[in-house]
């Protein structure tokens, strides 16, 4: 498939939707997204903070629509796909009682969450709290914040409904962080295990305890629960303390780890794709595809259709940003599109460090061996070339340039610009 121009529609507008989007855009692909709520962003419409991020979570969904070239993305919101026809060359899918035409499509959907108090020991009825309704509250001004939070001692409960998850950790910590330092409240976190190898969730671990913050490890059994009219009692066994130890929490507010459950609608989307569901995966948050998760494997078993972010399985937002860049290159991989931007190496300022292979976020860069000792050199692959300039901001030798844009040009433009 080598002929232009190329037309892809994204089934979803949250974050991962949206970067892929931009990247097919830029490659000068014509993007359809669909998106079946009335507004795109997905779940940065929920959030108020990110976590190992300076902006905040209105701030990168305004950036990532401005990033969209207006003159080659449609954003077709309040619709859903309701049918789709394999054609020769590509697919009629039917929107809003519309065909739309794409040589590709990539499932963005995106995951939900569920939270289910009975798993926690607790009846429907209860007062404790899920952590996404939670962090829906933390979107009000802080004066009114104030006047509607009432407790003081808040615990959080992970590991339970959603076991694997490094995002609730993520969310429990950035909630407990925010509690602590506006609202003078005193947080505890229960957790099997602080999940935190993910980029800024170290550092927020590290300010969440500074901030007074206390974590309690519990081993086996998930904390007993016991709620009355004003208090929960907690108890977890602490088998480091010494034979049967128990520690009791009292607290005024329980919050609770959620499910992580499939988008509603996602088997009838499967079905009308004709793409293949996880089967043992569901309770990690694996909807589409094989059971095991990368962030390369965006694929599905169907030609010309292509997975990313939270539709392959449950992600940060810095997992679900990079699984779109991959999708979107295998997506011009498909098409036979050259990426819209590569790197050169000059070979004679090229002093084999091993910097940029290192780095290379798309493991495209190598180093040429076969070649004589004296004129071996960085080479850079131009099928997984993305053109990010990564290689080129870490070279230490500035042997390395984008196509487009030489350091020359860079810098007569900054000069242009200061002048």
């Amino acid at each position: 498939m080598n002929q232009g121009p190329f037309s892809v529609a994204v089934i979803g507008a949250g974050p991962a939707g949206l970067t892929v989007a931009g990247y097919l855009a830029r490659s000068g692909v014509r993007v359809t997204i669909i998106e079946e709520a009335v507004q795109a962003g997905g779940r940065l419409n929920q959030l108020s903070m990110l976590y190992g991020r300076f902006d905040q979570a209105q701030s990168l969904r305004q950036r990532l629509l401005a990033r969209l070239d207006e003159g080659k993305v449609t954003i077709i919101t309040g619709a859903s796909v309701t049918g789709l026809r394999e054609e020769a060359d590509g697919y009629q899918l039917m929107v809003g009682g519309e065909s739309l035409f794409c040589h590709a499509i990539v499932v963005a959907t995106g995951w939900a969450h569920e939270c289910r108090p009975e798993e926690h020991g607790l009846c429907s009825t209860t007062r404790a709290v899920g952590l996404s309704q939670v962090a829906e509250a933390l979107r009000l001004p802080v004066k009114q914040l104030v006047k509607q939070w009432r407790a003081k001692r808040v615990a959080f409960v992970l590991d339970v409904s959603n076991p694997f998850s490094k995002v609730a950790t993520a969310t429990a910590y950035q909630i407990a962080l925010t509690l602590t330092e506006k609202l003078a409240a005193e947080c505890y976190i229960l957790g099997r295990d602080a999940r935190v190898a993910g980029y800024g969730l170290e550092s927020l671990y590290g300010k969440v305890r500074r901030s007074g913050v206390l974590f309690l490890k519990y081993e086996g059994q998930r904390p007993e629960v016991r709620e009355d009219d004003e208090l929960f009692t907690l108890q977890l066994s602490q088998p480091s303390l010494g034979g049967s130890a128990v520690v009791e929490v009292l607290v005024d507010q329980l919050v609770l780890d959620e499910a992580v459950i499939a988008p509603p609608g996602f088997s009838s989307l499967a079905a009308q794709l004709g793409i293949r569901l996880a089967q043992r995966g569901k309770a990690r948050g694996v909807f589409f595809g094989d059971d095991t998760v990368s962030l390369e494997d965006t694929g599905t078993d169907r030609a010309g259709i292509f997975l990313a972010g939270g539709a392959r399985a449950q992600m940060d937002l810095e997992e679900t940003m990079l699984s779109a860049g991959a999708a979107a290159a295998r997506v011009l991989n498909y098409l036979e599109i050259k990426p819209e931007a590569q790197a050169k190496v000059e070979e004679s300022l090229c002093a084999r460090c091993l910097t940029c292979v290192r780095l290379c976020p798309y493991q495209a860069i190598t180093i040429d061996y076969y070649r004589s000792a004296e004129k071996a050199a960085a080479r850079i692959s131009e099928r997984s070339c993305r053109g990010c300039g990564s290689c080129v901001a870490a070279c230490p030798a500035r042997a390395i340039e984008l196509l487009e844009t030489s350091d020359a040009e860079l810098r007569a433009s900054l000069g242009g610009v200061s002048s």
